[in-house]
């Protein structure tokens, strides 16, 4: 099993975590069958401790002591204007070296963030919007994903999210996305993994199985076929509230 992974390794991030403490997690990750971890920092253009040449080096630090699991390189990464001059030079990474790119939109003006996933994909990457669950602008009008997917991106629903029971804007927002087709894969399973049991994966299947299920096979092996660049499998998205079209540029700013 693979899955991304955004702890804190203390090296890239300042955080005052010991290595011992984070390797003891990767292992329990490991014992519950994950095979391969892709570290996703943020990337900040600022900060060269974020830089594509420290999270390798890093990342092969790392390797060096783990046993039985491999952690890969990736960044997560802000959709600024520089970001393929970044990709271009090498500050920014792809996922594992493939050409699939982890973006998030954190605020981004979302007709700006249309015509920058559309320029990503123009120039020959992937872009994976990651966790549009999350943003509270698609939360309230779930179709303003559909645009972004048409623009070329490809989606990463966080797995919690499926799981979510307090959050009812996220929930009704997740099942709206699934349904649409504007989830291509989901994510996060971690999470799930130290913060509750591993029968929450089950329960995710069963709830994707619900909601989806002629995408639920497809949208589980999108996620492994990021790891090796094969094609990601998608259907035709669906506006999933006509009414909200009209006011995607009106309500594209945070």
């Amino acid at each position: 099993m693979f899955d991304v992974w955004n702890e804190g390794l203390p090296e890239i991030s300042g955080v005052s975590r010991s290595r011992s403490k984070l390797l003891e997690q990767i292992h329990f990750l490991r014992d519950r069958h994950m095979q391969s971890l892709c570290y996703i920092p943020l990337f900040k253009r600022d900060d060269a401790a974020t830089w594509g040449d420290e999270v390798t080096k890093t990342v092969k630090a790392y390797n060096e002591k783990l046993n039985g699991i491999t952690l890969l390189q990736g960044q997560v990464l802000p959709l600024d204007d520089d970001l393929l001059t970044d990709l271009q030079a090498g500050r920014a990474i792809p996922l594992n070296k493939t050409l699939f790119v982890l973006v998030t939109l954190d605020g981004e003006d979302l007709q700006n963030a249309a015509e920058k996933l559309y320029q990503l994909a123009v120039a020959g990457y992937y872009p994976v919007l990651l966790y549009p669950e999350k943003d509270t602008r698609i939360q309230k009008h779930p179709d303003l994903l559909y645009k972004l997917v048409k623009q070329g991106a490809y989606t990463m629903m966080d797995a919690t999210s499926l799981l979510s029971t307090t959050d009812k804007g996220r929930r009704k927002c997740t099942r709206a996305l699934v349904s649409g087709n504007l989830i291509h894969m989901i994510g996060n399973y971690s999470e799930i993994f130290t913060k509750w049991d591993e029968n929450k994966m089950e329960e995710v299947d069963t709830i994707l199985s619900k909601i989806n299920p002629a995408q639920q096979k497809s949208i589980k092996e999108n996620f492994a076929n990021l790891l090796s660049s094969k094609t990601i499998r998608i259907e035709e998205p669906l506006h999933v509230d006509k009414r909200s079209i009209s006011s995607f540029f009106s309500k594209s700013k945070a």
